[in-house]
């Protein structure tokens, strides 16, 4: 059997450059605190007795900027596991259930205000397609184009807060008990504080 022997390590002391020279870094553009709220409706395979926990996590899929009225469009969605208890039968009232989970995935959109910590770059995209020389004798046509690529906004997520509501519906007393029923739709008000970060490639220069 081999076991692991402590080896010496010795620290490596980099050698920067020096001079001025540019370099092309992730820069950050805003770091908002967005307030979403959703609401859906979730319908439950069968009859369930209670809701154990949801767990949640939020995907960003894309940022769109509008730079004359520093807009940022959002779209992402919110994807929830729920544990859940769902009603087997019923004996000496003594209920039987068994535990299930659901996948789901919420889709949502929001519009925000945006305040620059770092202006955008080349955000407004410069095309131009037209026609350079026409020869009526050859019948030949020389078209031009060209135009300038937009570095996209892409969001990182810092920290996520969900508040959420869950009203159950549709409930029903399938036994003789008093305090018990079952429920098969879910009526949830979620309450999101998305903390994100805007950033976009930029060429800095910097000096050393």
């Amino acid at each position: 059997m081999d076991i692991s022997k402590n080896c010496k390590s010795d620290p490596i002391i980099p050698i920067p450059n020096s001079g001025t020279f540019y370099i092309r870094v992730p820069v950050i553009i805003a770091e908002p605190l967005i307030h979403i709220n959703i609401e859906s409706i979730i319908n439950l395979p069968k009859p369930a007795i209670y809701i154990k926990c949801i767990k949640r996590k939020i995907f960003i899929e894309s940022c769109n900027l509008i730079p004359e009225i520093n807009k940022m469009f959002i779209n992402g969605s919110v994807k929830k596991v729920i544990e859940y208890s769902e009603t087997m039968s019923s004996n000496n009232n003594i209920i039987e259930g068994q535990m299930k989970n659901i996948t789901l995935d919420t889709p949502f959109n929001c519009t925000t205000d945006i305040k620059y910590i770092t202006p955008p770059k080349a955000i407004n995209k410069n095309y131009k397609n037209n026609v350079k020389a026409y020869s009526k004798k050859n019948d030949e046509q020389i078209f031009t184009e060209s135009y300038n690529e937009i570095e996209k906004i892409y969001g990182q997520i810092i920290s996520v807060d969900f508040n959420e509501l869950n009203i159950k519906e549709d409930k029903f007393k399938p036994f003789n008990l008093d305090t018990i029923y079952t429920f098969k739709t879910i009526r949830q008000i979620l309450s999101i504080n998305l903390a994100i970060r805007f950033l976009q490639n930029q060429t800095i220069k910097i000096s050393s």
